[in-house]
């Protein structure tokens, strides 16, 4: 997971050494996050008056692999994630994670869309 920035280099040149997947090329930026195993992030969403009590303000992250939704807290400014709790783990991998403009987060697998909310 990277903190995208304007003209940095995040590795996907052309000297890679394993094509379209490798973080080499010139001067890449290493992720803030990596997850061993992997587990193929699917959707990045601010839980900002979404009603889930104690994610206010964090980024949720889906993902297809091991079909959870995970919270990341970021330190002060969002230059780092502090740290990643799971929240919800679903039966399917998620494909999708959005959050609507009313606040609420919704999520997806190849079955439907649902919405998260606080049980």
């Amino acid at each position: 997971m990277n903190r995208i920035r304007r003209g940095r280099s995040y590795g996907w040149g052309p000297s890679s050494s394993c094509p379209g997947t490798s973080e080499s090329g010139p001067r890449p930026v290493q992720p803030k996050k990596r997850w061993n195993p992997v587990i193929a992030p699917t959707g990045v969403a601010f839980c900002n008056m979404c009603g889930l009590s104690k994610t206010h303000g964090r980024l949720l992250v889906g993902s297809f692999l091991d079909r959870k939704i995970r919270k990341l807290s970021l330190t002060r400014g969002r230059r780092a994630i502090g740290t990643s709790r799971k929240v919800y783990r679903n039966r399917r991998g998620v494909l999708a994670l959005e959050a609507a403009p009313n606040g609420r987060m919704y999520f997806s697998d190849k079955r439907g869309i649902y919405r998260l909310a606080q049980t």
